[in-house]
């Protein structure tokens, strides 16, 4: 879990964590779930192309780094984009730079919850 942040939704479904092309099913329900609800992007070093470099979630008063939030996905937490329909966050290698921190959606068909489709701050 983010430090600081307390869980906004617990839902007692499998977590998924993506460790390079490898998925890492659990059989217990997740920590915790949270929304992101906007998106910092910052240039990734040496690359004409932003990263997510932090995110805000719901009902929280700080930012959160890429690094804390991917710590949490590896520790069980689940994250989703607030929109509608949810997607869930995973990470993932960058499609431009192949950097393996990036965050991410999987493709569904509609940009609205995209995470490069959230507001920005």
């Amino acid at each position: 879990m983010p430090s600081g942040a307390s869980a906004i939704l617990v839902a007692p479904i499998a977590c998924v964590s993506r460790l390079g092309d490898k998925v890492n099913y659990r059989k217990e329900p997740p920590l915790a779930v949270y929304s992101i609800t906007q998106v910092h992007m910052e240039y990734a070093p040496g690359a004409s192309h932003e990263h997510i470099a932090r995110v805000r979630l719901l009902g929280q008063p700080t930012d959160y780094a890429r690094s804390q939030i991917i710590n949490a996905i590896y520790g069980g937490d689940q994250f989703y984009t607030y929109a509608t329909p949810l997607a869930r966050v995973h990470v993932a290698r960058c499609p431009h730079c192949l950097a393996g921190d990036y965050l991410t959606t999987s493709p569904d068909g509609t940009k609205r919850n995209n995470l490069l489709d959230l507001p920005r701050y």
